[in-house]
């Protein structure tokens, strides 16, 4: 076995878990994408989500429960796949939805100790 692999052979968990948060991430910006759209068709005004999960009875997030013959969540595919593999728990509209060892939720701001200080990732449409 090379140096290299030796290296490596012991991290292979910790890599597959960075390719799984890796692949989680672009789902989630091609989900932000799909909701800007439908949200621009339906309304006239495209917006972004700014939570994961919607809260109940709502579609204001990237993913809520499928409801008969109604519009698919942008990520419903992504929970699916990750319930298949793991994922546990309930999904709660304010919460950070943990799998794989990692916290995902979609950040609004920054802090202060930031840098370029404190600042709001939101822009207001007025």
């Amino acid at each position: 076995m090379s140096q290299l692999a030796t290296q490596v052979q012991p991290n292979l968990p910790l890599f597959r878990g960075s390719l799984t948060a890796i692949h989680t991430l672009l789902a989630c910006v091609d989900a932000q994408h799909e909701y800007f759209r439908h949200a621009e068709q339906t309304t006239g005004i495209g917006i972004y989500a700014t939570r994961l999960v919607s809260t109940s009875g709502h579609q204001d997030g990237l993913y809520w429960p499928a409801a008969g013959a109604g519009t698919e969540s942008p990520l419903a595919q992504l929970i699916d796949d990750a319930r298949e593999r793991g994922l546990s728990g309930q999904l709660v509209g304010d919460r950070a939805v943990q799998f794989e060892g990692y916290n995902f939720r979609i950040l609004e701001a920054q802090g202060l100790n930031a840098d370029g200080g404190a600042k709001s990732y939101i822009e207001s449409a007025k």
